[in-house]
């Protein structure tokens, strides 16, 4: 099953990139900024750095300059935790940043409705059940 499951499934990560370049674009960002951004308006509390570092795959340095850019723009923050070590930190999206993707998001809900309009409903049940399966929800913090 997972060979005839394979290109379907890649095609989906290409139009998902597809779909989102144009609205990174306009905000002027990475993709790997953008995709921080989208995981810290996920997790209303913050991510830890290293947290952020783990979903994107990406080294504590780069992290770090990563949510620099994202501050130097206004679009998270870093807040230190009371009563802890100086250097524990939670990166939260600011208003700014979580309006920006939840703009590009609605935006986006709109052309995967208008993709699946022609979709049988049980057709886009078993999408629906694929993709919840293969990409499960990240634990919260």
């Amino acid at each position: 099953m997972s060979a005839d499951v394979a290109p379907f499934l890649h095609q989906i990560l290409l139009a998902a990139q597809q779909m989102t370049a144009p609205y990174r674009a306009r905000a002027n960002m990475t993709s790997a900024e953008y995709a921080g951004l989208q995981h810290l308006t996920q997790h209303k509390d913050g991510l830890t750095p290293g947290q952020l570092g783990a979903r994107l795959a990406i080294t504590s340095g780069s992290v770090t300059k990563l949510v620099d850019r994202l501050e130097a723009r206004r679009l998270a923050r870093r807040i230190r935790k009371p009563h802890a070590d100086r250097r524990s930190v939670t990166v939260v999206a600011t208003p700014e940043g979580v309006s920006l993707i939840s703009r590009d998001l609605e935006a986006l809900l709109g052309q995967l409705d208008g993709a699946a309009a022609p979709l049988a409903p049980e057709h886009r049940e078993v999408v629906g059940k694929l993709l919840a399966a293969v990409a499960p929800p990240q634990p919260s913090v």
